[in-house]
């Protein structure tokens, strides 16, 4: 009986024990790359955190506007984008895995395209 009951007793304190999930990042440093014909390609470095879990980068000139937005959330980064030149505008949402290492490549196959890294 003593047995079954240290049994009992480890069943239901053995999950308190057990090593807790690893904890997210602090502060996460996204590295955006925009490539659109004829401009350029644009770089950008921005950071979500905790206590900032969103980032903004808007840039306008006379011959194109960029406009980036990220959020962190429930470990997925998600994106917002937009793209104008003289050929035409581009506007994207997607979310991608919130991890170190992660790299994607979002876009148009013959239009803009930003790739994404979480270095």
């Amino acid at each position: 009986m003593k047995l079954a009951a240290a049994a009992t007793v480890f069943y239901l304190c053995a999950p308190a024990l057990a090593d807790p999930p690893p904890s997210p990042p602090s502060s996460i440093k996204v590295h955006f790359a925009l490539r659109d014909a004829p401009a350029a390609p644009q770089t950008f470095d921005v950071v979500v955190a905790p206590s900032a879990p969103c980032a903004t980068v808007d840039q306008k000139q006379p011959d194109h506007e960029i406009a980036l937005t990220a959020c962190a959330s429930n470990r997925l980064l998600d994106l917002r984008w937009y793209s104008r030149t003289a050929a035409g505008e581009y506007r994207s949402q997607s979310s991608i895995a919130l991890a170190h290492g992660t790299t994607a490549q979002l876009g148009s196959g013959d239009g803009p395209r930003l790739e994404v890294t979480i270095p």
